[in-house]
């Protein structure tokens, strides 16, 4: 599972640790089952995602989050996010390699 996970859209949102949204295709059952809405998290140098959730007040006016998509089994939903976290590794090697080289006269002088 953890190598078919495929970005689809990447929305910047940078707030905090969080760095924006992702979009994902997972194919299952003969077909694509399309995520839309995962976090991605970046802080200290670590990079973790989380499933969509909507954000609510709770009953003394703080702030929480409920889940959207829920997968019950720990062992699948690490595979899950281990496969996601590779899909975004991916996914930013690949708009890297899109990105055009920038190089100016002053690169080219040696002193």
């Amino acid at each position: 599972m953890t190598n078919k996970i495929k970005i689809t859209r990447f929305h910047e949102h940078k707030s905090g640790p969080l760095h924006g949204f992702v979009d994902v295709s997972v194919p299952m059952w003969g077909t694509l089952l399309n995520i839309k809405g995962c976090k991605v998290f970046i802080q200290g140098g670590t990079t973790r995602v989380a499933l969509p959730s909507r954000e609510y007040l709770g009953d003394t006016g703080e702030i929480k989050y409920a889940s959207i998509i829920g997968i019950d089994d720990e062992h699948i939903y690490k595979r899950f996010t281990a496969g996601l976290l590779e899909a975004w590794d991916r996914w930013c090697l690949e708009q890297q390699k899109m990105m055009p080289t920038v190089s100016s006269a002053d690169e080219m002088v040696p002193f």
